[in-house]
């Protein structure tokens, strides 16, 4: 079978599921794909790394249809010193 068939066939199977269970299956085929692409060389190194990509790009879309909140941005880690800390200061 054709990868986009393949990949179509997956996303037919995972219907029946509940949204936030096929958001997880979603993720799960994004990570090991990645985890792939880790350990490929060449051309299946970016084959696997655009399969990540685009199990990504359905599960944000899934996210988005369910309303599934973003994760916030995270702040920048405060830069403090030893003495900051002994003396109080923020």
């Amino acid at each position: 079978m054709a990868p986009l068939a393949l990949g179509l066939a997956m996303v037919a199977d995972f219907m029946h599921l509940p949204p936030r269970e096929r958001l997880k299956q979603y993720l799960t085929l994004a990570e090991d794909a990645r985890a792939e692409a880790n350990r490929a060389k060449g051309p299946a190194r970016e084959t696997y790394l655009r399969i990540a990509g685009q199990w990504e790009r359905l599960a944000a879309r899934l996210k988005d249809t369910i309303g599934v909140p973003k994760e916030p941005a995270r702040a920048a880690p405060v830069q403090r010193t030893m003495a900051d800390v002994r003396e109080g200061r923020s």
